[in-house]
């Protein structure tokens, strides 16, 4: 999925837009803790998960959790960060 070098990687959300749920791929290229939100766009912390480990990873968001918008999906590890839009319609 994922060539692992010395930064983080943040995949496509999929399906984008979506109707409610969304599935991301990620990899993490050390154990540097790190942390997975979803953002609405004023910037509120809407679902968050965190990681640790060298690896590929999914982060799935069911339908329901979030109401129809524009929201951003943050990785961050460390000064490292990484930012991919998802629309979520009615």
């Amino acid at each position: 999925m994922f060539a692992i070098g010395s930064t983080i990687l943040l995949g496509r959300p999929s399906p984008n837009p979506s109707r409610g749920g969304f599935s991301v791929p990620f990899g993490l290229p050390d154990a540097t803790p790190t942390r997975m939100g979803v953002y609405d766009v004023s910037g509120r912390e809407r679902v968050a998960q965190t990681y640790s480990g060298p690896g590929t990873y999914m982060f799935t968001l069911p339908a329901g959790h979030l109401e129809p918008g524009v929201y951003f999906v943050r990785l961050q590890g460390g000064r490292r960060q990484v930012t991919q839009r998802v629309v979520v319609a009615p």
